[in-house]
């Protein structure tokens, strides 16, 4: 959420509160969008160029195989819903790669591994595979209980290195056990041993192994030729899904704080009644129950309501009282509303909030003193200020914290009713706080 960036446009304001309202409606029937821990795709699908300079491993086809599956889901069950028009027509609009999403689920499982029904080939490949381990297994088991050698074995149990079967025979006995040596344990004291009888049959099992990664080199890089091919529309994929999922956060956030949809104000009407600052609530809600209303139903009672009207010719502000009064969490809160009004983001207060569409926020809270800069309060504070000037038009939003702070009263009462009268002048709505 941090990242993302406001609209400017009212249309598209309206359009994502109304896409973020429709979430919440589709949350109330307990529909699930699964859209958590969607895989990033972007960083391993590329168009352009040779597509095998780099051969897509198999959790990489599976991870482009569930967005597509992702996709294909919420178009059937979303594409219905005509009381739903922006999520219908979102989903709608998703590409159909029926036949490329069924081709990766019929060759790579949702772990990444290359199945076994990818390829003919890869079938036989593996049913030889798994005929030469049995066989081989059996051999050195039945081996390893013959009289013959079971004194030269430290151990009866068969093992495997270096992909051939091995019997653990103790070093002092290695003219008993005729073989191939391909290891020895780290005291010297157990010599692991392919026995000679078995060495043919071992390497026509890696003969086999060999061809089993052939084929899967193979099976991947034809499934990486047919993902570029269809690059941009799973990344158009990709990105719907990513947005679906942003809005359907906004929509949970709506119903865990009881939010409500802002009135997006024509002109430079703002009015919010019950308004709370939603970290506040976070910070006071019940931690012992799950994310939600009720977690945060004690909340609501600890902190205090936020009422403001600024309408008509009543675009500025003075707000005055003792520290630990709420003047600077009166500004944030104000701040933060115009601010989630834009990216669709219902707010905590009560029906009926107006939030007019500001061009910009411009903000001065808080102590910016520098120690590098070499810039005291009073200084750092005019710093930001004289950015603000510069850059707030009628459009915009200015919120000052301790207006004229840092330096003398007297001076200090004089430069902020010089500030005030400028924003004033040029119709900027302001809303400031002071001491003076």
């Amino acid at each position: 959420m941090l990242r993302l960036v406001g609209a400017t446009d009212r249309a598209e304001v309206e359009r994502l509160q109304s896409e973020t309202a429709e979430v919440r409606v589709v949350l109330a029937d307990r529909f699930s969008f699964r859209l958590d821990g969607l895989p990033d795709i972007r960083a391993f699908l590329r168009g352009g160029g040779d597509p095998l300079s780099r051969i897509l491993d198999g959790p990489e086809l599976a991870a482009i195989g569930f967005v597509l599956e992702r996709g294909r889901s919420l178009r059937s069950d979303l594409s219905r819903r005509e009381d739903l028009p922006i999520l219908r027509a979102r989903t709608l609009g998703l590409p159909t790669l029926e036949e490329l999403r069924e081709t990766i689920e019929s060759a790579i499982d949702p772990q990444g591994e290359v199945l076994s029904t990818a390829s003919v080939e890869l079938t036989r490949v593996r049913g030889e595979i798994s005929r030469l381990d049995r066989e081989l297994r059996r051999w050195c088991e039945n081996k390893a209980q013959s009289s013959s050698i079971r004194k030269s074995l430290q151990e009866t149990f068969v093992s495997v290195r270096n992909g051939r079967f091995v019997l653990a025979v103790r070093a002092e006995h290695r003219g008993r056990v005729r073989g191939v040596v391909h290891g020895e344990s780290a005291s010297g004291a157990t010599l692991f041993i392919e026995p000679e009888d078995i060495v043919r049959r071992g390497d026509e099992l890696a003969d086999f192994h060999q061809r089993e990664q052939h084929e899967i080199h193979r099976i991947l890089a034809e499934l990486t030729l047919r993902v570029h091919k269809q690059h941009s529309p799973i990344l158009q994929t990709f990105e719907t899904l990513v947005d679906l999922d942003v809005a359907v956060a906004r929509g949970r956030f709506g119903e865990a704080f009881r939010a409500v949809r802002p009135v997006v104000s024509e002109g430079r009407q703002l009015v919010v009644a019950g308004a709370r600052h939603p970290l506040l609530l976070w910070l006071e809600r019940d931690a012992s129950l799950p994310i939600g209303a009720d977690s945060l139903a004690s909340a609501v009672d600890r902190i205090v309501p936020l009422d403001l009207d600024l309408a008509g010719a009543a675009y500025q502000m003075v707000v005055t009282g003792p520290n630990t009064g709420g003047k600077t969490v009166a500004l944030k809160t104000v701040g933060l509303f115009a601010l989630m009004t834009t990216i669709g983001l219902p707010v905590p207060a009560q029906p009926g909030a107006t939030i007019p569409l500001y061009d910009g926020v411009y903000a001065d809270i808080g102590d910016e003193q520098s120690l590098e800069q070499s810039l005291s309060t009073f200084s750092a504070h005019m710093t930001v200020i004289s950015g603000i000037l510069h850059a707030a038009t009628s459009r915009s939003l200015v919120l000052i914290d301790e207006l004229g702070a840092g330096t003398d009263p007297l001076e200090g009462a004089a430069l902020g009713e010089s500030i005030l009268e400028r924003l004033y002048r040029r119709g900027t709505a302001t809303l400031v706080t002071t001491h003076l």
